[in-house]
């Protein structure tokens, strides 16, 4: 569907540019407009339904709604919603166009923080329309210190760890590319309506501040409401 190739294609637009062009970032992302969400917040349900099956397309980055962190070492409470960083460490990259640095407090950026995994999630849901298409879903992050793993429903890493130094450019940002099909109860592969997808990120904090700065992109997607898909559409 045209929806679904539209999509892909502002995703892989989104990825080269930014690769090309976040060195030349100097703003702070207060100053950097949100990219746009797939849902409209205030619309009634029918609303809703409707812009699902207009622009079935999930855009989202740190510090919106949505981001978890659901595991971390011993003496950091979880789960809660990430936080954003106030204010990140100064040796930190700018945050990516629309995002935030987040963590598990807002001190995290220059806090002394356990060190161990700190696992972010971020759920979604497949539209009910786009079950047989290819789905792209497309990454591009900094972390504090290496990603060691970027995993879909429980899979394999999609990425090999990133250095210890991931939270200036270079060498980051870095990115994740993954398209694929749905199939029920996959693992390591997209799920199909009603069943909730679930993309982590783990980071490992080799001791002081730490964070996860990250945007995303996922074509025939929207974002998960509660943990619930709604497959009215």
């Amino acid at each position: 569907m045209n929806m679904n190739r539209n999509c892909t294609r502002a995703a892989l637009i989104l990825f080269f540019t930014i690769t090309v062009s976040v060195s030349m970032i100097a703003q702070s992302s207060k100053n950097i407009p949100r990219l746009a969400a797939s849902t409209s917040i205030g619309l009634d349900d029918d609303d809703k339904d409707k812009n699902q099956r207009q622009d079935c397309c999930l855009q989202t980055a740190t510090g919106e709604p949505g981001w978890t962190l659901v595991s971390a070492p011993q003496g950091v409470q979880t789960p809660h919603a990430a936080v954003i960083l106030t204010p990140p460490n100064g040796l930190y990259a700018p945050a990516l166009p629309g995002s935030a640095w987040v963590g598990p407090t807002a001190g995290s950026g220059l806090d002394d923080l356990p060190v161990g995994n700190y696992v972010y999630e971020f759920k979604f849901c497949l539209c009910h329309a786009s079950h047989h298409q290819i789905h792209h879903l497309s990454l591009l992050f900094f972390s504090d210190n290496p990603t060691v793993s970027v995993t879909l429903n429980g899979g394999p890493s999609l990425i090999a760890p990133t250095p210890s130094v991931s939270f200036t450019n270079p060498p980051g940002p870095f990115p994740v590319m993954f398209p694929g099909t749905a199939e029920p109860h996959g693992v390591g592969k997209f799920r199909p309506c009603p069943e909730v997808n679930t993309l982590a990120i783990t980071v490992d904090n080799e001791g002081g501040p730490t964070g996860l700065d990250a945007i995303l992109s996922i074509s025939g997607a929207i974002a998960g409401t509660d943990g619930h898909c709604n497959c009215k559409d």
